[in-house]
């Protein structure tokens, strides 16, 4: 197999091809930010945490299921790559307030979801099954516990609605 090299952050690196951009980071001991990511869950790039600029590129990369490439430049902390603009960030009145990933994340890579637009919308907590309390304004559509309810459980009790405009 043969191997690209690429740059992230300003630093080459070679690794073998097929390798994403989220390994190759990896093998800099640069941390890039996931949450749907999962090693036990199979790869499918929903959450858009692990976004990275592609120097060159329309789109911001999801480094989790983008292959890396000979000759790429990425940047894992510009100004483009943003988080937390569909979540609720009432995060003191939240259960998970002090033991949340997204929370930590946005607190270790200081993000402060004021500066940006949000485009969070009225929603109900359903409270109707005693196993789950689900609240879409807390959802940042990763899917993991839709992914995690299927591969892992076995269950397929959740699935993912009402995405997009609808």
């Amino acid at each position: 197999m043969s191997d690209v090299k690429l740059k992230i952050d300003n630093i080459e690196v070679t690794v073998p091809k097929g390798t994403t951009i989220l390994d190759a980071a990896k093998k800099l001991n640069i941390k890039i930010p996931t949450l749907c990511y999962h090693e036990d869950l199979c790869v499918a790039g929903n959450c858009r945490v692990c976004v990275v600029e592609q120097l060159g590129a329309r789109t911001l990369q999801a480094s989790c299921c983008v292959p890396a490439g000979d000759g790429m430049e990425i940047y894992t902390n510009s100004a483009k790559v943003l988080l937390l603009s569909e979540h609720n960030n009432d995060c003191l009145r939240c259960a998970k307030n002090g033991n949340c990933e997204l929370q930590d994340l946005a607190s270790e890579y200081a993000v402060d979801a004021n500066r940006y637009l949000s485009v969070l919308t009225e929603s109900i907590i359903d409270i109707s099954s005693p196993s789950i309390q689900k609240d879409d304004s807390k959802c940042i559509r990763c899917q993991r516990c839709v992914r995690t309810c299927a591969e892992l459980q076995a269950v397929n009790a959740l699935t993912a609605a009402n995405k997009g405009k609808e």
